[in-house]
């Protein structure tokens, strides 16, 4: 049986602590080696960010696992390439140092040629700078609604925000597609059900873009009540359409 080394990295403190994201990575790795008939020899981990070309001198945890790969000629397992590192010349240059050990990537479920690793880690690279591009981004818009940031005393407003952002948007998308399910219920479809299965039929995406249900019909009906009176009157008009709206709250699944 061939012995590999355990390599596992996740970037916070909180991760570290919680024990979570290394025990997945853990269990990934012990099932590709129980199916790949690898013995594990020694487990190394680091909390630290898997960004820059620095992390042998950063990360204690993985040079001692290029240490043990280039003493004993053991090859070094991780859940997935990210883990090892978000940069291809740190990748390059483990994968150079460990020869003719490699690197292993559970994920892939297999055992990668160097070159096959590089371009992996490239795409590793490109996805962390993805993630930090769009973590900025959400940052500045909180920034922008006037939440402050840098602690966690104002967990409770970021939060707060982020609900009334997307109860706005149910609701705006509630005022679009009502109109739609009422001309649905005047043409014969008078249940929650039929309503979504013609939706459904006509390739209307639902508000995140799936398939449309009687819930998500009822939940239209909800997002309109919670209208402000204008948009209601607006949206509104008739009285059979108040009738219905009326009854849409009646308890029994796909009645009105």
């Amino acid at each position: 049986m061939k012995s590999a080394i355990v390599y596992r990295r996740v970037s916070t403190k909180r991760q570290g602590v919680s024990g979570l994201g290394l025990e997945s990575q853990s269990r990934k790795i012990s099932t590709f080696a129980q199916l790949s008939g690898y013995a594990l020899k020694g487990t190394y981990q680091d909390i630290q960010t898997g960004k820059g070309e620095d992390g042998l001198s950063k990360r204690s945890g993985l040079r001692a696992a290029v240490q043990e790969a280039k003493k004993t000629g053991c090859s070094i397992i991780v859940s997935d390439l990210s883990r090892l590192a978000r940069n291809a010349k740190l990748v390059q240059q483990i994968v150079g140092e460990i020869a003719p050990a490699t690197i292993i990537c559970a994920a892939e479920s297999s055992n990668s040629p160097a070159i096959e690793l590089q371009a992996l880690a490239a795409g590793k690279q490109l996805e962390g700078e993805e993630i930090s591009r769009r973590t900025k981004k959400a940052l500045k818009r909180l920034q922008d609604e006037g939440v402050k940031l840098g602690n966690r005393t104002n967990l409770r407003e970021a939060q707060a925000l982020g609900v009334r952002a997307r109860q706005k948007k149910a609701t705006e998308h509630a005022a679009t597609i009502f109109p739609r399910i009422m001309k649905l219920h005047k043409a014969g479809f008078t249940s929650k059900l039929a309503v979504a299965n013609e939706l459904n039929r006509l390739g209307v995406p639902g508000r995140s873009g799936g398939k449309w249900t009687s819930d998500a019909v009822a939940r239209v009906f909800v997002h309109i009540g919670k209208l402000e009176p204008t948009w209601k009157r607006k949206a509104m008009n008739t009285r059979s359409t108040k009738a219905v709206l009326k009854a849409s709250t009646n308890p029994v699944h796909g009645s009105w």
